[in-house]
């Protein structure tokens, strides 16, 4: 009966090693496969991460250039049409204009600017009268509705075509002379000629290399580089952008090339991607070869070989895990962008090189420290507490939420990031994951795009646009104050034999000096701008009575007297015409008293230049005696 129990006992114990051996061989894959699904699981959410954080740089990118483009376009416009505008104008106020005297000016007009195929005079009955250059085709009529002799606004046509010239379009500027109608002044733009000399010479625009463009003028074709028709990249990528042209819309179309993607995809996430695949194979195998290793160890009947084999066992896993420990951490460390990761109460774990390089701190300074370390005030205060609030109440107010803010360098300047926080759990615990990156270069570039808006390319003066800004405000101030202000409509005498003798070259280099005078010798308070091809207009404020605004003036010829030298050595000799137009008595608003102004300047370059006049009560004819040369 005993041997027949301890039979039995025996029998037991067998089947249960037999049984329990069983069951870990059948399941000595499902930890390995279940170790396996999770890792690939965050190697693809690490690669989505990074293939929509590339996607999203070079979306930005080609959206900063876009606009870019654009406001050097519409920049251009914000000159070319108020030049025109104010040659119509002129005409207005002289009731007419004497031939010799228009066609001077359109020859001034079609040099500063390039682009025009010509300019004309079409009177009432639609007959051209005049025309610059005489050689020039017969400008396109306006539709018969449109083209009314007491019409007053201007007007852009259809796009049209110029033969061998491409496509362009006409600009009509109704003349009104003391309420008669004396037809249009005709403008017509060669649109390949113009966007040419607008972008094609920019250094800092890459068409037909980097980027493809199209411009749709009113909802027809203009203008195009680069090929359209079937692009992928187009219907992907493309940005477009709306400018107004009078009564029509420009549509700048604008989208990479296959070389720009060639110049800047980054490889990332490939490169994470393929070393993430890398890394689980080599977890998964691991993981396998320690079921086993835990499988060879429940034997109870393995010898000391067996035993010596499965501590050899051991030490490969060991060093596999060592391996793969040593890789995570160089994917870690190799990432652009910064990462750090913070427990519960908001102290630092870990920060990749990338962030101690954009912070400015060694990790032994981060490591242990309080996360606010990196962030200005206020937001350093309130961050602990973003963090208590989102564990009380699981109200995601920054968690899974991209956003920019602000960070602190170790030496106090604050800048730009984008942050991207989400959560995790490492051995229990709760663990936020930061991923950043400055984005001070894209702000950079932002700054320079809305400078680029409302100042003159080649002087970097305030335009038109941010002059009109500029004027608003100093009349409302003297309004406020009670005191006198100044506009100022400047035009160079001599220029244009400067321009024409030695080239654009040498007439751009004194408009720069030109500009860089007037912007340093006059006060900080006056804004000095650039209105066209040599025309300059200044916004004086707080002046003490009209006498201050004769200093002014004289000043201004003061600056302009000396010599200008250029990189040829000989010296540029330009005086100034400058028409003066004062608040209150001679307008209380912006374009008042710029017409005021332009009429005054007017009158002293036609009678004896290099002199200032001010503005005469409407209605009366400037005294040209009136005027004071300089």
């Amino acid at each position: 009966m005993q041997r027949q129990a301890a039979g039995t006992s025996e029998g037991g114990a067998l089947g249960w090693e037999r049984r329990e051996k069983a069951w870990f061989k059948d399941n000595t894959w499902v930890l390995p496969v279940l170790v396996g699904a999770i890792l690939l699981l965050l190697v693809f959410l690490l690669w989505i991460m990074l293939h929509a954080g590339d996607h999203a740089r070079l979306k930005l990118i080609i959206k900063a250039e876009s606009e870019r483009i654009a406001a050097v376009i519409d920049g251009d416009l914000r000159m070319r049409i108020p030049a025109l505008q104010r040659m119509a104008r002129r005409w207005d106020a002289e009731g007419g204009s004497t031939r010799i005297a228009w066609e001077a000016d359109a020859r001034s007009y079609l040099a500063d600017m390039p682009g025009f195929q010509s300019l004309a005079w079409v009177g009432p009955s639609g007959r051209v009268r005049w025309i610059m250059p005489a050689s020039a085709p017969p400008p396109p009529m306006l539709p018969d509705g449109q083209q009314h002799p007491d019409r007053r606004e201007s007007t852009a046509g259809p796009v049209i075509p110029l033969g061998d010239h491409g496509h362009g379009f006409a600009i009509y500027l109704p003349l009104n002379a003391h309420g008669r109608a004396d037809g249009f002044i005709v403008a017509v733009v060669q649109a390949d000629a113009w966007l040419n000399d607008v972008l094609m010479h920019s250094d800092e625009i890459n068409l037909d290399r980097d980027y493809g463009l199209s411009i749709r003028f009113g909802g027809q074709a203009l203008f195009s580089v680069g090929h359209v028709s079937g692009d992928p990249l187009v219907a992907t990528w493309r940005q477009r952008n709306h400018l107004e042209l009078l009564n029509r819309r420009l549509v700048v179309t604008v989208w990479p090339t296959a070389r720009f993607f060639a110049r800047t995809h980054s490889e990332q996430a490939e490169v994470a991607l393929i070393g993430g695949l890398g890394l689980v194979l080599l977890a998964v195998y691991m993981v396998f070869l320690y079921q086993r290793a835990s499988y060879a160890l429940l034997r109870g009947a393995a010898m000391n070989a067996s035993l010596k084999a499965e501590i050899s066992e051991r030490h490969r896993v060991e060093a596999a895990l060592r391996d793969s420990e040593s890789q995570s951490r160089a994917v870690f460390e190799a990432v652009l962008d910064s990462i750090v990761t913070i427990d519960m109460e908001g102290h630092i774990l870990s920060a990749n090189p990338a962030a101690q390089a954009m912070f400015g701190y060694p990790q032994s300074e981060m490591l242990g420290s309080n996360v606010s370390m990196l962030m200005p005030a206020p937001q350093a205060g309130e961050h602990d507490g973003y963090i208590r609030g989102y564990l009380d109440t699981g109200e995601r107010k920054i968690i899974g939420i991209g956003r920019e803010v602000e960070g602190q360098r170790r030496d106090g300047r604050a800048f730009p990031l984008a942050l991207s926080i989400s959560e995790m759990r490492v051995s229990g615990e709760r663990r936020f994951v930061g991923v950043m990156r400055d984005i001070t270069a894209r702000r950079r570039a932002e700054e320079e795009i809305r400078h680029m808006a409302t100042h003159d390319p080649l002087t970097d003066l305030p335009t038109a646009r941010l002059a009109n800004d500029r004027l608003e405000q100093a009349i409302a101030e003297a309004r406020r104050t009670r005191k006198l202000m100044a506009v100022m409509f400047l035009d160079l005498d001599g220029f244009k034999p400067v321009n024409d003798t030695y080239g654009h070259v040498i007439g751009d280099e004194v408009l720069k000096q030109v500009a860089t005078r007037l912007s340093e010798g006059l006060r900080e308070v006056d804004t000095v701008a650039r209105i066209g091809g040599d025309e300059f207009l200044i916004v004086a404020g707080a002046l003490d009575g009209r006498e201050g605004a004769e200093r002014i003036a004289r000043k201004v010829a003061d600056l302009l007297h000396p010599p200008l030298f250029t990189g040829n050595g000989e010296p540029m000799y330009v005086g100034c015409s400058l028409g003066v137009a004062l608040y209150p008595q001679d307008g209380d608003a912006p374009e008042t008293l710029i017409n005021q102004a332009d009429r005054a300047m007017y009158r002293i370059k036609h009678s004896t230049k290099d002199g200032y006049a001010f503005a005469e009560p409407e209605g009366k004819d400037g005294d040209p005696g009136a005027a004071v040369r300089l």
